[in-house]
């Protein structure tokens, strides 16, 4: 908390209430609040900021994004324009700053404003309280519901996650699911229909589904519908990563299988309206449909019982590893390997030594003696891709003698080592 005041101290410093030649600088203008103590309601006050401010501004965003876990599923650019307003929201407080000195540009910085009698320090602390009210006040809460294809089974709830998998046929979860979310008793989980307090029908869903899948999520208004769309493809690479049968001979570029997200709040009393999209494909076509029974429920919840006592960067690496898993199986041939191998450098990769970092990473598997030839090869065909020694398999100079030495495909085996890798991370590779 200390570095971060002294990032907004040093912000103060570089807002400067008077315009002089010499530095870049970007001005704002804004209204000045009205108090009693200071009668100025309805007049303007402009001030000049520099690219220093810009950069700190990114800094202190950062800094919440990586310290507090309230704040990881937030953006950085809602983040930077809540800092923007800040101070123009706090600098008409007469316990914080001198509004005389403001409002009539007496200092040259807002800085030199700060109100002398209360201290730098305890302002800077109302500061960092006002910060976090108005970031939480920003906040919504919502069920992002999606009609999920090709994949099938018994219902189920991830507690850890707040992600619902629901059966559509299931109406005893989902009436237990409509008692806690009061805006689903206006939808049919059979036919995807919503009805609001109006009757007005939103579109009924038009593609084959039997789960749903209920993402709760809460998160800035302009960024929470996103993190839950990742978090939705996160859990497909984890339920797929546990058993699952790709048809390398079926795959159809024209087969549909987008879904269709409705998202509500949860909060009935918010005044947020219900909307309806197309969701693009997180399933992979080349898959026949697949059954969720109690085994594979009980491996996936262990995987996010451990994934959730992890620290915050350790969970970020895995959930980017799933990102380009889940891309990776909607694609084929030299972009899917691309993908994959961008999958383990996300889990594993260090820069400046990618190709030993993920060695490393991979000796830590529990099959790993599997891996300690082939990853040599993969990685030397991940390069030739990459650096343009090859545009597809069959250019790799050593296809033939990996196929000869090993019995096996390339692009089988870095699926392979992807979905293990992931797999694995939160009990076995990341466990200190």
């Amino acid at each position: 908390m200390k570095k971060f005041k002294s990032q907004l101290i040093a912000l103060s410093k570089n807002i400067f209430l008077q315009e002089f030649d010499g530095e870049t600088k970007y001005h704002a203008s804004f209204s000045f609040k009205n108090h009693t103590e200071f009668n100025c309601g309805g007049a303007f006050i402009t001030w000049w900021i520099n690219d220093r401010a810009f950069e700190l501004i990114n800094c202190l965003s950062k800094m919440l994004l990586d310290k507090y876990h309230d704040f990881s599923n937030f953006d950085l650019k809602s983040i930077n324009e809540i800092i923007k307003k800040l101070y123009m929201d706090v600098c008409s407080d007469k316990n914080l700053f001198n509004i005389e000195d403001v409002f009539f540009a007496r200092k040259n910085t807002l800085f030199e404003c700060i109100n002398a009698d209360v201290g730098i320090d305890a302002v800077m602390t109302k500061i960092t309280e006002k910060l976090f009210s108005m970031i939480r006040s920003d906040v919504s809460e919502n069920l992002n519901l999606y009609t999920i294809p090709k994949i099938k089974g018994e219902s189920f709830y991830i507690e850890s996650a707040g992600i619902h998998i629901v059966d559509k046929n299931d109406k005893g979860y989902w009436n237990k699911l409509s008692s806690k979310i009061k805006t689903l008793k206006y939808y049919n989980p059979e036919k995807g229909s919503f009805y609001d307090d109006n009757k007005r029908l939103l579109p009924e869903v038009k593609y084959d589904f039997n789960y749903l899948i209920g993402i709760e999520e809460s998160g800035l208004s302009d960024s929470s519908s996103e993190y839950s769309y990742l978090k939705l493809k996160n859990l497909i690479s984890v339920i797929l990563c546990f058993g699952v049968n790709f048809q390398h001979n079926m795959f159809n570029p024209f087969k549909d299988t987008r879904g269709w997200c409705m998202r509500m709040p949860i909060d009935m009393q918010k005044n947020v309206s219900v909307t309806s999209s197309i969701v693009d494909n997180v399933i992979p076509v080349n898959i026949y449909s697949i059954e969720v029974k109690a085994s594979r429920i009980a491996k996936i919840q262990l995987w996010y019982e451990s994934f959730s006592k992890l620290d915050m960067l350790k969970r970020k690496r895995i959930e980017i590893c799933g990102h380009f898993i889940n891309n990776a199986m909607r694609m084929t041939n030299t972009e899917a390997y691309i993908y994959y191998f961008t999958s383990l450098d996300a889990l594993f990769g260090e820069k400046f030594k990618v190709g030993e970092s993920i060695t490393l990473g991979v000796e830590k598997l529990p099959n790993s003696a599997k891996w300690t030839e082939k990853i040599k090869y993969l990685y030397d065909l991940r390069n030739e891709f990459i650096h343009g020694g090859a545009r597809i398999l069959l250019e790799w100079k050593d296809y033939l003698k990996y196929k000869n030495k090993f019995d096996s495909d390339p692009t089988d085996d870095i699926l392979d080592l992807a979905l293990d890798s992931f797999k694995n991370a939160p009990e076995v590779v990341f466990q200190d």
